[in-house]
């Protein structure tokens, strides 16, 4: 049997959000992201309803960015591969040239008006190049990207408002 030669990575995060899900769980789609996640911008590839459902494919520029490098920016095609409304369960598989990403979402009501979505996020490179990327500090951009998003949606959900972060001086 052949060794791997290439790295994975695996990382969860967690964070509860006072919002019903009936709330919460339309906004995990490209389209409804325009509202929550700053600077957000996709590129519907595939959808019956033009929203996020089953075997949806959508690109976007922003997310390989902040876990690969600037320097190694390209178009991630996300593959909606599950789209569980009726137990809101959502899981894509995210593809570039030099990575595949298994992003998994799930969201449990804790009470009528609380709700805890967690992301468990599965990274494994598929070049050479992506697998030099695999550092001590991959798990910690992972955390971070979906941290980002776990707190750009509870401000959204419990403001209205997409959440801004102040650039530093000089940015």
């Amino acid at each position: 049997m052949k060794q791997n030669n290439f790295s994975r990575e695996n990382e969860s995060f967690s964070i509860l959000i006072n919002a019903t899900i009936q709330k919460i769980f339309p906004l995990a789609c490209p389209v409804e992201e325009l509202k929550w996640i700053n600077g957000w911008a996709y590129s519907m590839v595939y959808s019956n309803t033009g929203k996020n459902e089953n075997n949806c494919i959508f690109t976007e520029n922003m997310s390989a960015q902040h876990i690969m490098g600037t320097e190694k920016s390209e178009p991630t095609y996300w593959i909606t591969t599950r789209y569980d409304s009726e137990n809101h369960i959502i899981h894509w598989l995210l593809v570039r040239s030099s990575t595949v990403t298994k992003v998994e979402v799930t969201m449990k009501t804790v009470n009528p008006q609380e709700t805890e979505v967690t992301w468990d996020m599965t990274i494994t490179a598929i070049s050479n190049e992506a697998n030099s990327s695999f550092d001590e500090t991959m798990k910690d951009r992972m955390k971070l990207m979906m941290t980002f998003l776990g707190h750009s949606l509870k401000h959204y959900c419990e403001n209205g408002t997409i959440l801004i972060f102040n650039k530093q001086p000089g940015e």
